[in-house]
């Protein structure tokens, strides 16, 4: 590998019409100071200099832009530019699209490809969109068969083979659903969303199907629990209390017979005044909030969970 002394340097740079000032060579990233065909004095590197970098001041100079010479690169657009200066690439500037919008750019953004953001929010709107397909209200057959046909009864829409029909819960009529509606079922089947979330025609299908709603029982198919004799049973237990709270004795408060034993819990006794004691709203009310006579401990499931 040759060495390369100073008198090869300046050679090889007077080839472009430059003239180095430098006495000394300190390697290819020594510092050199040159002067250019324009008078300008600038510090650089050989390998800078080999690398195709010239005089930095010749260079900015060269590339500044004219107010005329971008007023008309906006103009071959259609555009108009408001401002009457020019700054700089990254300045932004007030226009007029050719979509008559108002909105602002810089001319880096615009010489790269960038326009008007409202005409651009405009064309990805619905059916402009290349990725569109139908929104909320349609929903796609290839999507979503898969994860519902083995329990609901699924087909292409016959005027639309893109979309899904399923059969409504109720009428068992075909329908269109929407998307968020077959989404909130499909999370129901996989136990992520609590409830049945079945498909309906129409909020007048739904409201008529007798098991919306409806837990254990269908509408008006519910059986009847009242006991006519807890009247009677809770008159005589408050009799026999002198009519007043057993803890407190007050009687100025509205008073409940209180079950010793919940109705769940011993159906056959409940009746005898021997379990049930009179407290007064407040008092019944500390009872019920203490662990086993909660209302949610006295509930059917909760005691055939403890039997």
């Amino acid at each position: 590998m040759i060495k390369l002394t100073i008198d090869y340097i300046k050679k090889e740079i007077n080839k472009e019409r430059y003239k180095c000032l430098s006495k000394k060579y300190d390697g290819a990233f020594g510092t050199l100071s040159l002067l250019c065909p324009k008078k300008h004095i600038f510090d650089t590197t050989w390998a800078r200099f080999k690398q195709g970098s010239r005089c930095p001041l010749c260079s900015t100079k060269n590339r500044t832009l004219s107010y005329n010479f971008v007023k008309e690169q906006f103009e071959k657009e259609g555009w108009k530019l408001l401002d009457k200066e020019y700054k700089n690439n990254y300045t932004k500037m007030n226009c007029i699209c050719k979509n008559k919008h108002n909105c602002k750019i810089s001319y880096s953004k615009f010489k790269a490809g960038r326009r008007c953001s409202i005409c651009c929010f405009e064309n990805m709107k619905k059916e402009k969109h290349p990725y569109w397909r139908g929104g909320k209200d349609k929903t796609w057959y290839d999507t979503y068969t898969h994860q519902i046909n083995w329990i609901e009864k699924v087909r292409r829409d016959p005027e639309n083979k893109n979309y899904l029909q399923v059969k409504c819960t109720n009428c068992n009529e075909w329908f269109n659903p929407k998307y968020t509606e077959i989404v909130r079922r499909i999370k129901v089947l996989k136990g992520k969303n609590s409830g049945e979330h079945r498909l309906y025609c129409s909020d007048a299908c739904k409201q008529s199907c007798s098991i919306v709603w409806q837990q254990k029982y269908p509408k008006n198919k519910k059986p009847y629990y009242d006991r006519p004799d807890q009247k009677d049973w809770a008159d005589m237990v408050k009799e026999r209390d002198g009519y007043q709270c057993v803890k407190c004795g007050r009687k100025d408060l509205p008073l409940v017979a209180h079950h010793i034993e919940g109705l769940n819990v011993n159906p056959l006794m409940s009746a005898d005044i021997d379990l049930g004691i009179t407290f007064c709203v407040g008092c019944d009310r500390l009872a019920h909030s203490e662990v086993g006579c909660r209302p949610i401990d006295l509930t059917k499931d909760q005691i055939c969970q403890k039997n």
